[in-house]
C-alpha cells in the first residue's frame, strides 16, 4: 500500500491508513517509558507538547507497533500472557468524558449513567478481552477539550470519574492502558476554579504519569533528511557541494547545534546546510513543527521544494524567504512576530532595489543576496561571519549567480548593506551621515581609562549561583557556589545559603605566588582564577564606553543608534567571551588556584563543575551522608516548620516507642523525617528487647555526634551558648544546612539531657527540656546555653553526701536528673517556710547565707558545689579532698537548716518571755500568764473603754487555748498582721505596744474602782511621766455644770493657747506637772 500524507493525524480516521512516518529519538524515548511504566505498574498517561509536535502521529506509530502492523519502535521488553492489543479510540471535544464513555461502552449510555456503571461496563470488556489474552488500551487525543468541559461546565463530577478511571485502570494485575494527549500543562486548564477544585485538579494530574513531547529543532532537520533521502530524485554536483559545506563551516554560519556534517549537507539536498537550518528554525517558530515541516516536504506548496528536486537545483536561503513571505505573511507583518523588526528592515531594504538596480539579472542577484543575508541575520549563531567570502561560494553554488562581489559591492555603495569589520559580516543597513568607526575612535578622548575591572564587569554581567551537583548527589547537602569578581583577592569564610566562591580576580598586579602567599593555609572553599587578559578585558569595556558615548551623541539618528547597538552587542559578546566561556575552556586564559596548586585544566562545565564538587568534598568532609530534601536546605518551608513542632514531640513525648508511635500506613512529612534522620542512622531502635535512642550507627554521622559531644565537655568549664554549637555546625567542616541543624541539635540535646543544665534567658535555670523550649531556643539559640556536669569522683562524693543527707540513693553519676532530684528538697523547704523565716535577719549570719544562696539558687551543680560550701564558710577543693571536712560541713548545713527552719517559733517564744515577764515577773507558761491576764482585766466593762482598748481586752479575754492562736490574735490587734508575715521590726513594736495596752487598761481599771454619778459629773485620770522620776498621777473628779467665772476663766486661757499646738502642748504639760 503507497503512504499517504496528511497535514494532521487523526486517530480514528487514519488507523488503517498507512501513513509516511519517521520515529525520532524523543518518539522512541517516550514510547519506552510507556512500556517500562506500563510493565513497572503505571498504566495511566499523559503526553504533554506543543501544537504539531507529532503527538496524534505517534498515537498512530504507537498502534502500529504494539499491533504488529509495522515495527516503528523497538520493543525491549515483552509483554507477558499478552497475544495482541484492543484499541478504543476518541477524540476529544467540549463534551463530558463519561458521557462520552457511557456512549461508547454502556448500553444506551447518558450523561445520567453513573460513573461506577461505566467503569463497570469498561472493565466488562476488558475481562472479555483478557479471556482472550487482549490488553485494553484506550487513547483519548485531545484530552484537553474534556479538560475544558470539565473545569467550565461540571467540575466536580467530572473530575471525580477521571480519579475513578484512572484509579482502576492502575491497578498493576489489569493488562489496560490509558494515553491522553493535550497541547498545555493540565493545571493551566483549571484557571477560574476555586482552592478546593484546584486540589482536585492536582489529583487528577497526579495520577497521570504526565510524558513530554516536544521536539527539538534538531529533531526537525533530522526527520527533513531521512524524508529528502527517502525521496532523492537527483544529487547535487559533489565537488561543489564538498566546497559548500567547507565554505559554510569556516564561517561558523550553520544555524544549529548538531547535525552540521558534509553527510547531512548531502541528506537534505536539493536544501543546503544555511537553507535547511534556517527552515527548520522558521518552521518551528512561526509554524507548527512536524506538522509544518511535512507540509513543506511532502505538499506540491506553491514556492515549495518539488520543482527543485526535480530540476536538481538548489533551495537556497533565498527561496525559503519567498515561501515563507507567501504561506506566513500575515504572522510575519504581525507584531505577535518576534522578529518583526527585522522582517521589516529586510522587506524595506529589498523594496529599495529598484531604485539602484535597473537590469533584471542585477536586480535578481541583489534580491537573493539582500534575502541571504536578511534571513542568516536572524537565524544565524551568534559568532557566524557572514563574510564577503561566504557570499560568494554561496551566491555561486547554491544561489546559481555568476559572482557575487559586484552586486555586494553596490549594494554597500547605495548603503544598504554594510560590513561591520569587528563581526567580519555583512548587515542589512537602511543608511546614516555619521561614520561610525571614525566617530568611536574620536571618543577615545571624551571616556576615561577603565581602572576597577572587576566593579565595571558588574554592569555587564550577574552570574547565576552554581550548584556543586555530584557531591551534592553524594552526601544529599546542597552546595552552592557565588562568582564574585574582584582586583583583589577574596578572603572571606562562606556562610549561610553560599557553601564556596568562585573568585574570579582581573589583576595584572596578582601572581600565583603573591595569591598563594596571601591564601595560605586557609583552606576555605574557595576556586580562584586569575585572568591574563585583564588588559584586553580593560581595552573591550573602553571600546564600550565610545559606543555608548556616540550612541548618546547621536540619539535622533535612528539608523546609527540601530546600527551602534549592534556593534554594542557584539562588544558585550566578545567580552562574554573573554569572561564566561573562559570559565570553562582550557585555553590558557585564566590560571586556576586551589590549596597551593594551579591549573588550567577545565574543558568544559562538566569538568568545572566536578572541580567545585571536589573542592566542597574536602574542605566540608565531615559532612554527614542526608539526602532530604524537607530537610536539607538553608530555610525550611512552612508545612515542613509544622512537620518539625510534630516531630519533635513525638520524639520527647513517645520516643520509647516503635516508630515515635506514628500511624503505620500513614507518611506525614515528621514521620518521613523521623525515618532518614533516626530510624536509618540507627539513633532509634530495639535495644535490650526496649525502643531507645543511640548513638548514630551511620558511620558519615560518626563525626558530627563526636563534635557535639567535644562541645558538652567544652561546656563543662563554663556555660556555652546554643547558638555557639548550632555556628559551629554551620561552618567547616560540616556546613550543614540551618534546616538540619535546626532538627539535629534538639535530637542531639534531649539525647543528652541529663548530662547537662539549660539556662534560658537571664541565665534562669530551665529544669526540664520540653518541646516547648526547643521551639523557644530554637527561634533564640544565642539567649539559652547549656552546662555540662563535671564527672569527678570527689564531686561525685560530695553530691552523695547531700543525698544521704535527704535520705535519697546514692547516685553513680552527675546528671541533670539527680541534680534536679535533689535540689528540689531545698526549694520545697524555703518554700515551705513562713514568710517571718524568709525574711528574718535575726539568724546568725551563717544561716542568713545559706537561706540566700538557696533562694538565689539558679543552677544545682553551682548551688551544690559552690554556693551552699561559699555561705557555710567551706571551700571545694576542701570537701573534695578532705572526708573529715566533708562531714564537718554536713553537720553545719544540717544544724543551720535547722536554725532557719525554727525561726519562726524562736519568735513565738521570744514573744512568749516578754508578756510573761512584764506581766507576772518571770518566765511562765501559756496557760499561767493568760489566766493572770483575764482575772487583772475581768472588772472592766466593755462600754467603759474606748473601741481600740475594747478590741485588745476581748482578744485578751478570748477563750484560745491554743497558745500560737492567741499570740497572732494579739499581733492582728497591735500590728494588723499574722505573726508569719512579721519583719524583725515587727516584734519590737508588738513588744511596745502590748505594754502601752496593759498600762492603759490598768489606769481604765483604776477609774472604773471610784464611785460617781455619770450623769452630774466627770471623772478623769492625768499622769505625767519624766526621765527618772516616778509618774505623776491625779484623778479629777469635776461636776458637769460649771459656775461662769470657770467657763470665763477657760475661755480665756483658750485664747492665749490658740495658733501653735506643740507649744500650747507643751505649756499645758509643765503647768500640768505643777499642779498634780
Amino acid at each position: 500500500m503507497a503512504t499517504s500524507f496528511s497535514p494532521s493525524v487523526n486517530i480514528v480516521r487514519d488507523e488503517a491508513q498507512q501513513l509516511f512516518y519517521i520515529p525520532t529519538q524523543n518518539a522512541q524515548a517516550i514510547f519506552g517509558q510507556i512500556i517500562n511504566n506500563y510493565l513497572s505498574g503505571i498504566h495511566c498517561f499523559n503526553i504533554v507538547g506543543a501544537y504539531g509536535t507529532g503527538k496524534s502521529a505517534f498515537l498512530w506509530a504507537f498502534q502500529q507497533t504494539l499491533t504488529k502492523r509495522n515495527e516503528f519502535f523497538r520493543v525491549e521488553a515483552g509483554f507477558k500472557n499478552i497475544k495482541s492489543f484492543r484499541f478504543e479510540h476518541f477524540i476529544g471535544e467540549y463534551a463530558s468524558l463519561k458521557q462520552t464513555l457511557a456512549q461508547h461502552f454502556v448500553a444506551d449510555g447518558t450523561t445520567d449513567t453513573p460513573s461506577a456503571t461505566v467503569i463497570e461496563a469498561i472493565d466488562q470488556e476488558y475481562q472479555a478481552l483478557a479471556k482472550k489474552k487482549f490488553a485494553l488500551v484506550l487513547i483519548i487525543d485531545e484530552f484537553g477539550k474534556f479538560l475544558e468541559y470539565a473545569a467550565k461546565e461540571n467540575p466536580e463530577e467530572e473530575l471525580y470519574f477521571i480519579q475513578q478511571l484512572a484509579e482502576y485502570i492502575n491497578d498493576a494485575d489489569k493488562d489496560i492502558l490509558l494515553l491522553t494527549t493535550v497541547h498545555q500543562d493540565v493545571s493551566a486548564y483549571a484557571i477560574g476554579l476555586g482552592r478546593a477544585q484546584r486540589q482536585e485538579w492536582e489529583k487528577v494530574k497526579g495520577r497521570l504519569k504526565e510524558l513530554t513531547f516536544n521536539e527539538p529543532v534538531e529533531q526537525l532537520l533530522y526527520l527533513a533528511a531521512q524524508q529528502l533521502s527517502a525521496n532523492k530524485v537527483s544529487v547535487p554536483a559533489l565537488a561543489e557541494n564538498q566546497r559548500l559545506f567547507e565554505s559554510i563551516k569556516a564561517a561558523h554560519a550553520f544555524p544549529l547545534r548538531d547535525y552540521g556534517t558534509e553527510e547531512m549537507q548531502q541528506q537534505v539536498w536539493p536544501l543546503d546546510l544555511l537553507s535547511a537550518g534556517v527552515l527548520v528554525q522558521a518552521l518551528q517558530r512561526y509554524g507548527q513543527n512536524e506538522r509544518s515541516l511535512f507540509s513543506f516536504l511532502r505538499s506540491n506548496d506553491y514556492l515549495g521544494i518539488e520543482q527543485h528536486a526535480a530540476q536538481g537545483t538548489y533551495y537556497s536561503v533565498s527561496h525559503v524567504y519567498d515561501y515563507l513571505s507567501y504561506h506566513f505573511y500575515s504572522l510575519l507583518t504581525s507584531r505577535f512576530n518576534s522578529n518583526f523588526s527585522q522582517w521589516a528592515s529586510l522587506k524595506s531594504t529589498l523594496d529599495q532595489l529598484e531604485k539602484h538596480f535597473d537590469d533584471e539579472v542585477a536586480l535578481s542577484d541583489a534580491r537573493q543576496l539582500v534575502k541571504t543575508i536578511g534571513l542568516l541575520s536572524i537565524f544565524s549563531p551568534a559568532g557566524a561571519e557572514i563574510s564577503p567570502e561566504l557570499l560568494e561560494t554561496y551566491a555561486q553554488i547554491s544561489l546559481g549567480l555568476r559572482t557575487a562581489a559586484p552586486t555586494l559591492k553596490k549594494l554597500q555603495l547605495h548603503k544598504l548593506i554594510r560590513l561591520v569589520p569587528h563581526k567580519k559580516s555583512f548587515i542589512l543597513f537602511e543608511g546614516t551621515d555619521l561614520d561610525i568607526e571614525l566617530a568611536i575612535d574620536e571618543a577615545g578622548g571624551l571616556v576615561e581609562q577603565v581602572t576597577d575591572v572587576a566593579t565595571r564587569l558588574r554592569e555587564f554581567f550577574t552570574f547565576p549561583y552554581i550548584a556543586a551537583k555530584q557531591v551534592s548527589y553524594e552526601v544529599g547537602t546542597p552546595r552552592v557556589f557565588e562568582v564574585r569578581m574582584t582586583d583583589d583577592v577574596l578572603l572571606e569564610e562562606p556562610v549561610g545559603e553560599i557553601d564556596g566562591f568562585v573568585n574570579l580576580i582581573f589583576s595584572d598586579g596578582i601572581t600565583i605566588d603573591k595569591l598563594r602567599q596571601t591564601v595560605g593555609d586557609r583552606r576555605d572553599a574557595v576556586l580562584y582564577g586569575i585572568y591574563r587578559k585583564s588588559g584586553e578585558i580593560k581595552r573591550l569595556i573602553r571600546e564600550i564606553d565610545k559606543i555608548r558615548k556616540v550612541r548618546e551623541e547621536n540619539l535622533n539618528d535612528k539608523v546609527a543608534v540601530r546600527e551602534l547597538n549592534g556593534i554594542l552587542d557584539h562588544q558585550v559578546a566578545l567580552l562574554n567571551h573573554y569572561v564566561l566561556d573562559s570559565l570553562y575552556q582550557a585555553d590558557g586564559n585564566i590560571i586556576w588556584f586551589y590549596n597551593g596548586a594551579a591549573s588550567t585544566a577545565f574543558n568544559s562545565r562538566r569538568s568545572f563543575n566536578r572541580c567545585l564538587s571536589a573542592i566542597a568534598r574536602e574542605v566540608y568532609a565531615a559532612t554527614p551522608t542526608y539526602r532530604s530534601e524537607l530537610v536539607n536546605r538553608t530555610k525550611l518551608s512552612t508545612p515542613i516548620l509544622t512537620a518539625r513542632k510534630n516531630f519533635i514531640r513525638a520524639l520527647f513525648d513517645k520516643w520509647q516507642y516503635e516508630d515515635l508511635d506514628f500511624p503505620v500506613k500513614n507518611f506525614p512529612p515528621e514521620k518521613t523525617i523521623y525515618l532518614s534522620l533516626l530510624q536509618d542512622t540507627g539513633m532509634h531502635g530495639r535495644f535490650n528487647g526496649e525502643y531507645a535512642l543511640m548513638p548514630p550507627a551511620a558511620p558519615t554521622f560518626q563525626k558530627l555526634w563526636e563534635a557535639c559531644d567535644a562541645f558538652l565537655q567544652e561546656s563543662q568549664e563554663g556555660k556555652r551558648k546554643v547558638s555557639e554549637l548550632m555556628n559551629r555546625l554551620l561552618r567547616k567542616p560540616f556546613k550543614l544546612k540551618q534546616g538540619l541543624v535546626d532538627f539535629w541539635v534538639p535530637v542531639f540535646l534531649f539525647m543528652r539531657r541529663h548530662e547537662f543544665a539549660l539556662y534560658g534567658e537571664q541565665d534562669k535555670y530551665i529544669p526540664d527540656l520540653n518541646a516547648d523550649v526547643v521551639d523557644l531556643f530554637s527561634k533564640s539559640p544565642g539567649l539559652y546555653a547549656v552546662k555540662a556536669f563535671e564527672l569527678l569522683p570527689e564531686k561525685l562524693a560530695l553530691f552523695n553526701e547531700y543525698r544521704e543527707l535527704l535520705q535519697l540513693e546514692p547516685a553513680e553519676q552527675l546528671s541533670n536528673k539527680t541534680f534536679i532530684e535533689s535540689i528540689k528538697p531545698f526549694l520545697t523547704f524555703y518554700k515551705q517556710l513562713p514568710p517571718y523565716a524568709q525574711r528574718t535577719r535575726n539568724l546568725p549570719a551563717i544561716a542568713v547565707r545559706l537561706r540566700e544562696s538557696i533562694v538565689t539558687a539558679k543552677d544545682p551543680e553551682a548551688a551544690f558545689f559552690e554556693t551552699f560550701p561559699r555561705a557555710l564558710g567551706f571551700t571545694l577543693a576542701a570537701l573534695q579532698h578532705d572526708t573529715a571536712t566533708r562531714e564537718k560541713y554536713v553537720l553545719t548545713l544540717q544544724h543551720h537548716i535547722g536554725l532557719i527552719r525554727q525561726a519562726y517559733s524562736a519568735l513565738l517564744l521570744r514573744l512568749e518571755q516578754a508578756i510573761s515577764s512584764h506581766i507576772m515577773g518571770k518566765t511562765a507558761d501559756f496557760e499561767q500568764y493568760q489566766q493572770a491576764l483575764q482575772e487583772r482585766f475581768r472588772s472592766l466593762e466593755p462600754h467603759q473603754l474606748p473601741k481600740e482598748l475594747l478590741i485588745f481586752r476581748e482578744r485578751l479575754m478570748s477563750k484560745l487555748d491554743d497558745r500560737e492562736a492567741w499570740l497572732n490574735s494579739m499581733a492582728n490587734a497591735l500590728l494588723s498582721k499574722s505573726l508569719k508575715d512579721f519583719d524583725d521590726t515587727d516584734e519590737r513594736i508588738f513588744q511596745d505596744r502590748f505594754q502601752q495596752r496593759i498600762h492603759e487598761l490598768d489606769n481604765m481599771c483604776e477609774l472604773a474602782k471610784t464611785v460617781i454619778d455619770p450623769e452630774a459629773e466627770d471623772i478623769l485620770r492625768v499622769g505625767i511621766s519624766t526621765f527618772g522620776n516616778k509618774e505623776r498621777a491625779r484623778v479629777i473628779r469635776r461636776p458637769k455644770q460649771t459656775s461662769p467665772e470657770e467657763k470665763e476663766l477657760e475661755s480665756k486661757i483658750r485664747g492665749l493657747l490658740e495658733g501653735d499646738k506643740p507649744r500650747s502642748l507643751a505649756i499645758l504639760a509643765r503647768l500640768l506637772q505643777e499642779h498634780l
